[in-house]
């Protein structure tokens, strides 16, 4: 069991900027019990979906966002076996589970029809760049073909530049593949993959995680198998990015992610100031373990930069006849980019893996200038994030 001082240094080393260390500190403070058991679909780490029934025929859409500010330049990364790629990522499992199916998503430049024939699958106990060893099959090699074991290898979305999304040369396919029985006890894991497909095409290229306004999403690696070389996947100025994938099977006593608005936000110019918690891609997004999460605000006052406190407790605390603080101190602060045209804000921030985590709570508010307000300052409602898996 690591100690306070050893989890607060540990989730410090992964945040780059000094308002996220300061953001990070305060999340591994509190504890939020789970004690459900899962099945079926155990983890999921991450959408490429963007702007569903958006495409051809109303089809859904994963957006390559190739304007500004973000200027993301890859459409789908190599990880194609004939030309020895493949590409990793990391997750955490919270609990006990045991894995049954695995499920990717990949396409080839100019299919028109499920094209993928090979599915191989390592899993690693760490990154297999640095200190990972293999955890299955074993001796660091890749499975047996898993596509035999197919269950599901349907359309899921076309991948298109931001505007027009109407391109219908990239179909993304969900491979769903069955595994032999694959305990996993409580950690840090990277699963790695690689595809066969059809020859005549480019590819099998994965889409990255996707998430509109935020350029990280994720700490993905892509390999080159024939000299065991690892270098981040990356799009744009550097952003890294994490890739897809589905697990299933079951879960003995997990901690399942969490995001929940509490209290109410004050009147302000714009309307009550509030979190939003998810998209039209995904309801409410959660702080998964090893993930990038979107901090978004919205009914601000354009040009004022929010000032955001974190804590361990929730409160409801009067500070002035129009201004409630919905997070006992002590916190910590940080700020998020000034309020655009749209009154929005969002700073997407890393989640840290490692099953020490699982279940680590905590509490946000954010405030900001409003001329037009009683107080001349207008804040949020807080938010609740738990992370797990």
């Amino acid at each position: 069991m690591l100690s306070h001082r050893s989890k607060l240094s540990a989730f410090s080393r992964l945040a780059s900027a000094s308002r996220l260390q300061l953001f990070a500190q305060a999340a591994l403070l509190a504890v939020c019990a789970t004690t459900a058991d899962g099945w079926g679909q155990i983890y999921d780490n991450g959408t490429v979906i963007t702007a569903p029934g958006a495409g051809f025929a109303g089809a859904d859409v994963s957006q390559l966002e190739n304007v500004a500010p973000l200027n993301l330049t890859v459409f789908g990364f190599n990880a194609d076996q004939a030309a020895n790629r493949s590409v990793a990522d990391d997750f955490t499992v919270c609990g006990t589970w045991a894995i049954t199916d695995l499920e990717f998503f990949v396409y080839e430049t100019n299919g028109t029809s499920p094209t993928i024939d090979g599915v191989y699958v390592r899993i690693w106990n760490g990154d297999p760049s640095t200190t990972g060893t293999p955890h299955w099959p074993g001796g660091g090699f890749f499975s047996a073909n898993l596509y035999t074991n197919l269950s599901t290898n349907t359309f899921h979305a076309y991948r298109t530049v931001y505007t027009p999304t109407t391109a219908v040369n990239r179909e993304i396919y969900a491979v769903k593949v069955a595994t032999p029985a694959i305990p996993m006890p409580g950690g840090v894991y990277w699963i790695e993959v690689q595809f066969t497909g059809d020859g005549m095409l480019a590819g099998p290229w994965v889409p990255p995680i996707s998430t509109l306004g935020c350029g990280k999403t994720g700490f993905a690696k892509q390999c080159d198998t024939s000299t065991s070389t690892y270098t981040t996947m990356a799009t744009g100025s550097g952003y890294g990015v994490g890739v897809p994938f589905r697990i299933y099977g079951t879960a003995i006593l997990p901690n399942i992610a969490s995001a929940a608005t509490y209290g109410v936000g004050s009147l302000g110019t714009n309307g009550i100031g509030a979190w939003v918690l998810g998209d039209a891609a995904v309801p409410v997004r959660t702080p998964v373990l090893g993930s990038c999460y979107p901090l978004r605000l919205e009914h601000g006052y354009a040009g004022m930069i929010p000032f955001v406190v974190l804590g361990t407790q929730s409160c409801q605390l009067p500070v002035t006849p129009c201004v409630d603080l919905l997070v006992c101190p002590p916190w910590f602060e940080f700020t998020m980019p000034a309020f655009d045209a749209s009154f929005e804000s969002q700073l997407c921030i890393p989640i840290p893996q490692g099953n020490e985590f699982c279940g680590a709570c905590f509490y946000l508010q954010a405030f900001w200038l409003d001329p037009a307000t009683p107080c001349g300052l207008a804040h949020s409602e807080g938010l609740q994030l738990c992370l797990g898996n």
